[in-house]
């Protein structure tokens, strides 16, 4: 497995996703502060700059690098019909998933942290915001873990569709989470985790506003019970696509 991991890495150093770690952060950059500034002026932009990098960034555009990452990690097997390559060399299809479903996790990680670091940077050095970047810090952990669950459910989706799909629907659906997830059923809505989660986190609604004091959403029990469904979404997905892959790959 670990021979698979590493072939998978080599294969992400010629890849799309290579360009979209250096991308996806300096994009995140000036549209938070591009955002920030049309929501306050000049002179209110560092209000909401960390509003706009922790909700309409995760609302807007990150489901679309998301959707791009799990793709093209999948695309070049599709192009090149490496499944059938891998059945001639005894290697597991499923096995070779799984490690592609590390390597993209590995390459979000590396790509939040980067950005997280670039708006301490710019905040830091530019607007002097009062926020307490440890809670920034934990709110990326947050933004990462709840977003886990949308890779996995793009590599099950695009198995069975295409980039246009994928894409459209992680859009939409992202969307719509700005609603549901002030829902009392936002936990069967994995689009809306990382929005419900930012409430208690940084106090930023899930509209993109900020919340009222004494409102529910303050109330930090969102926390673990959104990491922990956001986990287990991921996990079940992974499994559910790994057995398919594997059954489909055991009838041919």
């Amino acid at each position: 497995m670990i021979n698979l991991i590493q072939a998978e890495w080599l294969k992400e150093k010629r890849s799309a996703n290579k360009k979209l770690l250096f991308v996806i952060p300096i994009i995140f950059i000036f549209y938070s502060l591009l955002l920030s500034y049309l929501m306050g002026g000049s002179e209110n932009a560092k209000l909401y700059l960390v509003t706009t990098a922790y909700n309409w960034y995760p609302l807007m555009i990150l489901p679309i690098f998301i959707s791009l990452l799990s793709c093209n990690s999948l695309a070049k097997e599709r192009k090149h019909k490496n499944d059938l390559f891998y059945q001639s060399l005894n290697i597991s299809s499923g096995k070779v998933y799984l490690a592609k479903v590390i390597v993209v996790t590995v390459e979000f990680i590396l790509i939040m942290a980067v950005s997280f670091a670039l708006l301490w940077f710019i905040d830091k050095g530019f607007f002097r915001n009062p926020m307490d970047y440890r809670e920034v810090f934990l709110a990326t952990i947050y933004l990462v873990v709840g977003s886990l669950p949308l890779l996995a459910i793009s590599f099950f989706i695009y198995r069975l569709s295409n980039h246009f799909v994928v894409i459209l629907g992680n859009f939409l659906l992202s969307i719509i989470a700005a609603v549901v997830a002030i829902q009392p059923y936002w936990i069967i809505f994995p689009w809306s985790y990382s929005l419900r989660m930012m409430a208690p986190a940084l106090g930023i609604h899930p509209n993109g506003t900020f919340v009222e004091a004494g409102s529910y959403l303050l109330n930090g029990k969102a926390i673990p019970i959104g990491l922990g469904v956001a986990v287990g979404v991921f996990l079940v997905m992974s499994a559910l696509t790994y057995y398919l892959i594997e059954r489909r790959e055991k009838n041919v």
